[in-house]
């Protein structure tokens, strides 16, 4: 009542009445009906009664939980400051509560959270509500009076100084990788400040991995065009055979918090912005964020695994070279920096005592040089990763033939891929210059014909990994290659060192599931004629997916509908296609009609990618 009653939105009820028609009264009764529906009702009893119940669970599930302590600290102090606004990453519906538990623990207020309103059924939505849940639809374009509702409700949340949480993938992330961001509630929050520059409010980019989601088998079958299942009572009953079950750790970690009112450019004592500025001051630091919150993922035993394993053709694959794929890309991971679990780091300091010591949070200690020939050490991390891998292996069932040898089979690619996923990005630029190197003919390896086709492999795939910046991250890749002894400048050339190919082929078979899915749909829009509905058409190439992954063409992990999904809205970013929307009921269904083909360098690039990296075998 409070909100509907203020002037600032009884100003918008009147621009909303001459759109619609309505009375200011009729208005009125809507927006309370939708405000009540939607907030939260926060209860600190709540909280700690259900960290009670929960705690017991956790020990059931979980091996453990890990966070840093100094991290936490910090978010303290911040609190007494400034407003905080949480932007998690988002992989399990596990992830509301583990925040909120960890905050309250800690002697932090947990936040208001924005949840779909898909959770908001029976007495669920109740609990979820005094836990500080509320709860807004997934799409309001062009409801004017909700998107003003949920706006000025955030508004009254932030200023009366509760923090909020939310996620701004929009939704969990079926792929392992941190998805493209929805504008839409960080907008909301950005207009607070801007209608309100003295309100200081204060980002906290966070990201919450598992060593094992709970709902990776229905990723899975979501991703192979099975219908995602409706939250209800029954779905929770069944979650009660988690409890028989044992899912790894837990890692929470932070990146450094970001200052909206500096990052935006708005302070009490500068002019309003106009709408181009907020805008371009707002996409640059989504940027930021996206950036922070990848680089705040943990790499877990289970990334590793999955990637070991992924990027081999021979199957079943010895153990022992198991473990040297594992230990050449934990040697990259430390080598950028990444964030290496606090198991992994404190197992590598037990095997190595001399040369690792055990820290939870800092850099990590530079990988002595022993292996000449790459200039990499990665034969020292062998021994170390034996456990951790006999254990996660246990964790997804792999059994091993004779304790030599591990198998995935077709129908657990899928599965194992969310995982690999995770440990992409802070390794995508070796990945992308790699891929330029084995694609480049040998006698057109300038640095001029590399640094364009890394950014052209960078473009292509901006969807799923940021593609700015690319002309200085080649240069610093360059570099780094170079100083590994991968690659050898000579006669104007950048010549790949012969022993180095292999490890090269192993980083761009990395993103050969990305190259197929990419590739399938370029070679269907080719034929494609007439207006077709966009949902419908991802459907029938997911079909052809499947056939192709039958007749043994594609990698399984290649016919997933969200990376088909991602192909269709890069080739829709070219504009090839007319699009409409036709209505139905509350959504809109896409629709596309092809108005030019697509650009000739675009497949090419695909197709010749996919030649190569599907003929090498990397293993050798």
């Amino acid at each position: 009542r409070e909100i509907v009653a203020s002037d600032a939105f009884q100003k918008e009820l009147e621009t909303i009445t001459q759109s619609t028609g309505k009375s200011v009264q009729e208005l009125e009764t809507e927006a309370i009906k939708i405000l009540e529906k939607s907030a939260s009702k926060f209860s600190l009893l709540a909280c700690k009664m259900f960290c009670t119940f929960m705690a017991p669970m956790w020990n059931f599930i979980y091996n453990g939980l890990y966070f840093d302590a100094e991290q936490f600290n910090q978010i303290r102090e911040l609190s007494k400051t400034h407003r905080l606004v949480f932007i998690p990453s988002h992989k399990s519906h596990i992830d509301y509560l583990v925040l909120s538990i960890l905050l309250y623990e800690l002697g932090v207020l947990p936040p208001h959270i924005a949840a779909g309103d898909n959770l908001n059924f029976s007495f669920i939505g109740g609990i979820l509500r005094r836990g500080g849940a509320f709860f807004i639809r997934r799409s309001f374009r062009g409801d004017h009076l909700y998107s003003a509702c949920i706006r000025h409700y955030i508004s009254k949340v932030l200023h009366e100084g509760y923090p909020v949480e939310f996620f701004i993938e929009g939704g969990r992330s079926r792929i392992g990788q941190v998805l493209q961001p929805k504008y839409g509630m960080l907008r909301m929050i950005a207009q607070t400040i801007q209608d309100d520059p003295s309100l200081p409010v204060m980002i906290i980019p966070a990201a919450i991995t598992y060593e094992k989601v709970i709902e990776d088998m229905a990723y899975k079958n979501e991703q192979s065009g099975a219908q995602k299942q409706k939250e209800n009572i029954k779905g929770l009953i069944k979650t009660t055979k988690l409890l028989i079950s044992k899912y790894g750790q837990i890692y929470v970690s932070f990146s450094k918090p970001i200052d909206m009112n500096a990052m935006l450019h708005i302070s009490p004592d500068d002019a309003p912005l106009t709408e181009e500025q907020f805008t371009a001051n707002l996409d640059g630091m989504t940027l930021e964020l996206m950036d922070r919150i990848n680089r705040a993922s943990t790499i877990t035993t289970s990334s590793l695994l999955s990637c070991a394993l992924l990027i081999a053709e021979n199957q079943p694959l010895p153990f022992e070279k198991l473990l040297e794929n594992a230990a050449f890309f934990l040697a990259l991971l430390i080598e950028r920096d990444a964030l290496i679990s606090p198991v992994l780091q404190t197992t590598l300091a037990a095997s190595r005592a001399s040369q690792y010591q055990p820290q939870i949070s800092g850099e990590f200690p530079v990988i002595p040089e022993l292996d000449a020939s790459l200039n990499l050490n990665f034969s020292a991390l062998i021994t170390p990763l034996r456990q951790p891998m006999l254990e996660t292996l246990k964790i997804f069932k792999l059994k091993q033939a004779d304790d030599e040898t591990v198998k995935v089979d077709d129908s657990s690619r899928l599965q194992m891929a969310f995982y690999k996923n995770i440990l992409l990005y802070p390794l995508i630029d070796d990945i992308y210059l790699s891929c330029a190197l084995v694609s480049l003919p040998a006698d057109e390896r300038t640095q001029n014909n590399l640094s364009a086709r890394f950014e052209a492999i960078a473009k292509l795939f901006s969807i799923e990994f940021s593609a700015v910046n690319t002309s200085e991250r080649f240069e610093q890749t360059r570099e780094i290659f170079q100083n590994r002894g991968w690659i050898v400048p000579k006669d104007g050339l950048l010549t790949p060192a012969v022993q180095a190919l292999p490890a090269m082929r192993k980083l761009a078979r990395c993103i050969l599931p990305h190259i197929q899915s990419y590739l399938t749909v370029c070679n269907a829009v080719v034929s494609m004629s007439g207006i077709v509905e966009e949902p419908k058409y991802i459907d029938s190439l997911l079909a052809d997916s499947k056939q192709k992954v039958a007749a043994h063409q594609i990698l399984p992990e290649a016919c997933s509908k969200v990376f088909l999904s991602h192909a269709m809205q890069k080739i829709q970013s070219i504009d090839i296609f007319n699009i409409s929307y036709k209505e139905n009921g509350r959504k809109s269904i896409k629709q596309l009609e092809k108005k030019s083909e697509i650009p000739d360098d675009f497949a090419a690039l695909l197709k010749q990618l996919n030649d190569i990296l599907s003929t090498h075998d990397v293993t050798e």
